[in-house]
């Protein structure tokens, strides 16, 4: 007959299999957190020295961002538009702070919270006005803009790398010059 000990022994070994589990997916997630925080600091650090190709580096080449409205932009158009902003940029800081890691096969799904001001000078701009050029706006101008979001990104890992895949914008806010704009 068996002692009493060895009847709890298959419950034992299931909750330290499920034990081990967990502590393997939590260290896998904490790894994930972790690869990924330090894409952001570089990806940032790029965003700083202006930086098109160090900013694009992080992205998948099937990258897509999605607005807060919904709007999309494949990996060019957001190119383009990341270049745009780096070109009238005299100066770019931003702050990317891992909110939470969920791991999904193939890759995982982040929330992140990012503060960005970038120093803006808007080149001169002329209209035109009964055939003439007139200056609407004579001198360059320095604008600061400052833009707060929340996003909820796919980073996939390739070569040891991790990529973001889609970025999807959940709520931003953004000031010129300390006034609100909408977006």
């Amino acid at each position: 007959m068996p002692s009493r000990p060895r009847r709890f022994l298959p419950c034992f070994a299931v909750a330290a299999l499920f034990a081990l589990a967990s502590t393997a997916h939590a260290d896998a997630r904490s790894d994930a957190k972790n690869g990924i925080q330090k894409a952001y600091n570089t990806l940032n650090a790029a965003v700083a020295r202006k930086d098109l190709n160090g900013v694009m580096a992080h992205r998948d080449p099937n990258y897509v961002f999605i607005s807060a409205k919904g709007e999309q932009k494949n990996a060019q158009q957001a190119r383009a538009a990341t270049a745009a902003l780096l070109r009238v940029a005299r100066s770019a800081s931003i702050k990317s702070t891992v909110q939470n890691v969920t791991l999904r096969k193939g890759g995982a799904v982040v929330s992140v919270k990012e503060n960005a001001r970038f120093v803006l000078v808007v080149p001169p701009r002329r209209s035109a006005r009964q055939g003439t050029l007139q200056l609407t706006q004579p001198t360059a101008a320095k604008q600061v803009m400052v833009v707060n979001n929340t996003a909820r990104e796919f980073w996939v890992k390739q070569g040891g790398r991790w990529r973001t895949k889609q970025s999807r914008t959940l709520s931003t806010k953004v000031t010129v010059n300390g006034k609100p704009v909408p977006v």
